[in-house]
């Protein structure tokens, strides 16, 4: 149950963040000292930051205006390869492409006929 209430926090944020805490508790139905505390636990694995009015003076116990999901968190690679090309994307979390480069295969290296050719038998 935890768990489920990370993941729907988390797509909650990606799609309506930056969001304040008091929106998103609205949108979550979920009280606040749940909130706060899957919140929480969301910026310590860096999944989601704090932004706006309390970040610049962590010390004096404000919470931050607005949470928002970190895009930059991680990145997404993916690898496509077809009989000419080699083709490598990656994308950060929310799939915005960071980079996408492609290479030609060749022939002599095993590309062509992947399954060889297949003759018809007389019945």
């Amino acid at each position: 149950m935890k768990q489920m209430n990370q993941l729907s926090l988390l797509a909650l944020i990606m799609e309506h963040g930056p969001i304040p805490q008091t929106r998103l508790a609205r949108l979550s139905r979920v009280s606040k000292p749940t909130l706060s505390a899957r919140g929480e636990t969301l910026i310590r694995k860096h999944l989601v930051a704090g932004t706006g009015a309390g970040m610049a003076g962590r010390c004096s116990g404000e919470k931050p205006a607005n949470i928002e999901f970190n895009q930059d968190h991680g990145c997404l690679a993916v690898v496509e390869i077809d009989l000419i090309k080699i083709h490598i994307t990656v994308t950060d979390l929310k799939a915005s492409m960071v980079s996408h480069t492609q290479f030609n295969t060749e022939a002599q290296f095993g590309a062509g006929e992947p399954y060889g050719k297949t003759e018809a038998r007389a019945g």
